[in-house]
């Protein structure tokens, strides 16, 4: 069974597409909600929601896990790597090695939480991959909100954008990592202020593909029973469970953790 372990709900994104990937795969997901968002939470704070989230997957079966979360994944990558080694997977990780080969002139931008941006963990994982390469970053804390609400074509969204991308966008980037998979939802409006040159980096689809292909072998063909799926909330809203519904279809059940 795959664990997926997230802040607030834009891992949900990386759930549907592990479902793409390995359709016969279980997965069970785990959203630490009631602390959301954990990109306004100290370090101690994410590590403690993270420990806990970690256990409740491995209560359900869970022997590989996946960090959905760019906060999780930056934040709390080292308490995760002791408790699963080879077996994590995180979000983080796989965007940097992406920026790396998408960026030309290896000047990449990076637009996350500020708890993302205050851990430098993506500047350390790019500099290792590519010792030569620029990394600017901006905190942009109300982007996770507007998408929330659904205020994905509001003109306020679009000036926030701009605002939030002005910074990376004069230092000439030529790609750009959206740290946050919150962000997802903001493609189009953040594409068009940062221009058309500049490469969008959004990990979750390349993530799942890391996943199955290290549990292709392992995971049997679609069969007539199907797979199991399940959605635990540390906060279950009527908005959590739309959007749970939204991004992995009617057929989820959204369930608030015991």
């Amino acid at each position: 069974m795959i664990g997926v372990i997230d802040s607030g709900i834009g891992g949900l994104h990386v759930v549907a597409a592990l479902r793409n990937a390995l359709p016969a795969a279980d997965i069970v997901y785990y959203a630490d909600t009631a602390r959301a968002p954990y990109g306004s939470r100290s370090a101690e704070t994410i590590v403690a929601g993270v420990l806990e989230g970690v256990e409740r997957v491995w209560r359900s079966g869970a022997r590989v896990l996946v960090a959905a979360s760019h906060t999780i994944a930056t934040v709390a990558r080292d308490a995760l790597a002791q408790r699963f080694g080879d077996a994590l997977f995180d979000v983080a990780t796989v965007a940097a090695e992406m920026a790396v080969d998408a960026s030309r002139r290896k000047r990449i931008g990076l637009v996350a939480s500020r708890a993302t941006a205050d851990s430098r963990r993506y500047e350390e994982m790019i500099r290792g991959r590519c010792p030569e390469a620029e990394v600017f970053v901006a905190a942009c804390p109300l982007w996770a909100p507007l998408v929330e609400e659904g205020w994905l074509k509001r003109r306020e969204t679009a000036l926030i954008v701009k605002r939030g991308v002005r910074a990376v966008k004069q230092r000439g980037v030529d790609a750009l990592i959206l740290g946050s998979s919150g962000f997802i939802g903001l493609q189009r409006v953040v594409q068009r202020k940062i221009g058309p040159q500049v490469v969008l980096v959004e990990a979750s689809e390349q993530l799942a593909a890391r996943v199955a292909e290290r549990l292709r072998p392992q995971v049997p063909p679609p069969a007539g029973g199907g797979r199991s799926l399940r959605l635990l909330f540390s906060d279950l809203t009527p908005l959590v469970a739309q959007a749970a519904r939204a991004i992995c279809g009617r057929e989820a059940t959204p369930e608030r953790a015991a």
